[in-house]
């Protein structure tokens, strides 16, 4: 990270002043705060990079050619990326003669037959190998002086960050990751690689005979976990809480994870016996529930607001939500549903009711721990 924090910075300042994409000081500190938790194995490449860095920075396609254009000029990123030594300096001089400029495309209404050319980039006065040894703590100092022009622009930019939801998460995962391992491991017996020279030597004595070979057993624990997560339409926001309880889940040693998705309600088989969900890990296949393999010892976690956010009570959704419940309660008393939206913000809706027979959760650090301690 530290190797390609000072050119980001020199980048992000160069089209700040130099390109028509309109940025704020911000924006910079969402991005900053981002790659320190990001997992830089995804920036592998430019493209890598590319794509991240317009998550916070391109508010609109209408730049999109521009942005691009930019970028792919400041510097060779694909050597910044692979290299282990030091930064690699951003090119002093931009090339030109093969590239053309994208046109700036305006929503104004289009009266003359040309449209307007950005200017050509113009290097800053300081030098790029100086913006990029900039510290950090430059961004803050310049925020509190930031002009009114940039005030004006933060005004109408739509700062839509929703890569940073998933710092913004109501539990620590470590935390619920330790407590869950005690409650979803299964003790057992499993054989060894050790003979078990006493047993065989007594069953020679019985029968005269080696009947078969024996080994020593030894404790071992297992787990399966099966989180289920409603998606699409409102849990669209919530979808970043879907990815932090994966993260935690993995965690587990000796657990089975299996995570599918389904859309309000996971769709039933023509025989209206069992249900189908679709695989949300890759390599791993759809289910239809009557191949299931889960046993009163698996962990169910269902992940879904449940309609509260209709606003409305349907009543073929709370028949058909009950039949699932009950369908996995009985396989498994260790079924949870845990809804996302807090219950005080619930009026008259199908989760409302639901709740009258469907214990439902709030993705908390207390109610969590209640979960699985069920206190």
């Amino acid at each position: 990270m530290h190797k390609i924090a000072g050119p980001i910075w020199g980048f992000f300042n160069f089209i700040r002043h130099k390109s028509p994409v309109p940025l704020s000081l911000d924006q910079y500190q969402y991005f900053f705060s981002a790659l320190h938790h990001v997992d830089l194995s995804t920036l592998n490449n430019k493209d890598d990079l590319l794509r991240f860095t317009k998550i916070f920075w391109l508010n609109h396609s209408d730049f999109n050619a521009h942005y691009d254009f930019y970028f792919n000029s400041f510097t060779d990123w694909n050597a910044l990326l692979q290299s282990p030594a030091s930064e690699p300096v951003p090119n002093n001089s931009i090339q030109t003669e093969n590239k053309s400029i994208p046109k700036f495309e305006t929503k104004e209404a289009d009266n003359s037959e040309t449209k307007s050319k950005p200017s050509e980039p113009i290097q800053p006065k300081k030098s790029q190998s100086e913006e990029a040894l900039v510290d950090f703590q430059l961004v803050l100092q310049e925020s509190n002086v930031s002009s009114a022009q940039e005030e004006s622009i933060q005004s109408f930019i739509r700062h839509d960050f929703a890569l940073a939801d998933q710092f913004i998460v109501p539990f620590d995962n470590r935390s619920f990751v330790q407590r869950l391992r005690r409650k979803v491991e299964t003790a057992d017996l499993v054989a060894s690689d050790q003979l078990n020279v006493a047993a065989m030597i007594e069953s020679y004595t019985r029968t005269g005979y080696i009947e078969e070979i024996l080994y020593e057993m030894q404790d071992a624990s297992h787990s399966n976990v099966v989180l289920l997560a409603d998606r699409f339409g409102s849990m669209l926001a919530y979808e970043y809480l879907e990815e932090h309880f994966i993260t935690g889940l993995r965690q587990l040693p000796y657990c089975t994870l299996e995570h599918y998705f389904f859309y309000n309600l996971p769709e039933e088989t023509p025989d209206q016996m069992h249900y189908k969900f679709i695989s949300a890990i890759i390599g791993q296949k759809d289910l239809e529930t009557v191949r299931h393999k889960w046993n009163q010892h698996t962990w169910f976690l269902i992940l879904s607001d449940a309609g509260a956010h209709s606003g409305v009570v349907n009543r073929e959704r709370m028949k058909s939500t009950a039949k699932f419940w009950r369908y996995l309660r009985n396989i498994s008393s260790h079924t949870h549903w845990i809804n996302p939206v807090p219950f005080e913000y619930l009026n008259d809706c199908t989760a409302k009711r639901l709740q009258m027979t469907i214990p439902m959760i709030e993705p908390t650090e207390k109610t969590l721990y209640h979960m699985m301690y069920n206190k």
